[in-house]
This record gives structure tokens, sequence and C-alpha cells, in this order.
């Protein structure tokens, strides 16, 4: 919808999902008799239907947006697993027609009674202006944890990929986190101001 001079869209998403963990037991070695049966009572296997939403206000400069993950566990306080994340965020890119574009974010997340911050730092590299066949970005999250981004664009198909490391007390346990995301844009016939 028209504002002034600057076009904004209204986009929503609903999804629905099935969430299925099993572990193998013969791979797992635990002290005690006494463990193996918690184990079996909490973990070994679960099942769970849950539901996510969110509505993103967006121009042809700024994001603003709010998201709710595992909306269904928020009502059932026996599902330890799937926890209900709220996020709220917002992002500012500049779009302008050069051949580096860069974009600047902040997001806060509520995971239970866990509280965080990110920011995002993102360069675009574009051959015209209503591509992005690159991506690459740099984040920090409260709790002392970085990541790296990169993605990269063919016509309707968007491949990214990022690692998250975190520097506190999980540093010894943990050599960090890799997420692939494949993406395909299925109506690319349609022109977009403030798509992006």
């Amino acid at each position: 919808f028209p504002s002034h001079d600057t076009w904004w869209n209204l986009n929503m998403g609903l999804t629905v999902s099935y969430q299925n963990q099993n572990f193998d037991i013969s791979q797992i070695s635990l002290a005690t008799d006494e463990d193996l049966s918690r184990f079996n009572e909490t973990l070994m296997m679960t099942n769970v239907v849950n539901s996510d939403f969110g509505f993103e206000l967006n121009s042809e400069n700024m994001k603003i947006g709010v998201a709710s993950h595992n909306v269904v566990s928020a009502f059932k306080p026996e599902n330890t697993l799937h926890l209900n994340t709220n996020v709220i965020y917002a992002l500012y890119r500049q779009n302008t027609r050069d051949f580096v574009d860069y974009a600047f974010g902040v997001s806060a997340f509520q995971y239970a009674n866990v509280f965080q911050v990110e920011t995002t730092a993102s360069a675009f590299i574009q051959k015209d202006y209503n591509s992005n066949p690159i991506q690459i970005g740099l984040m920090y999250r409260t709790w002392r944890e970085v990541g790296f981004m990169f993605g990269f664009q063919l016509d309707q198909f968007k491949v990214s990929y990022s690692y998250d490391y975190n520097f506190g007390n999980l540093m010894r346990h943990s050599y960090g986190s890799h997420e692939i995301v494949l993406s395909y844009s299925f109506d690319k016939s349609r022109s977009c101001r403030v798509c992006w």
C-alpha cells in the first residue's frame, strides 16, 4: 500500500509442522540404570505437531517483523524439547544501484526464559538493481556468539550457509553450528519494488 512516496508491503506466513525426535539408545553411554530410565521417559521418542506464524512490513529500505515459532508448545508446558520462540526484528538496507549494497539489522529473541539480542551487517554484491546474486554477512549475538553468513542466488534458486560459534562456556563442548537453507521463488514474473 502506498504512503506518500514510499511503498510498503505486508507479508504474512503460517506453517504447520510435524516434529519427530528419536534416539538410537545403542549409541548412548549412560552412567547408571536410573539415567537410562530417565532417558527413556523424557527423550526416547517425541512426536509433536506444531505451528509457526509471522508478519513482516517492508519497504524499499526497511523490514520490520515479528514471528513466533512452535506456537502450540506455548500451551503445552510438558513439551521441553520444542519450546516456543518469539522474535522481533528490524533491518535497514541502502538499496542503491551500486555494485555493493549494505544492510544492517537488529533482532530480539525470547526462548522460554532466555532473552538474546542479535546484530547483523551484510553486503549484497549485485550485477543490477533487481538482483542480489551474492550476500555476505557477519552477526554478533549476546552471550558471546558470532557468526558468518554467505548466500548466492541463481534465478529463482537461493542457497544460503551460516556458521555460528559461541565463545562462552559452550565453547568447550561445541564446534559451532552449521545451517544450510535452500529456497525457491515460484513467481518471479511479477515485479516487486520493495522485495529484497
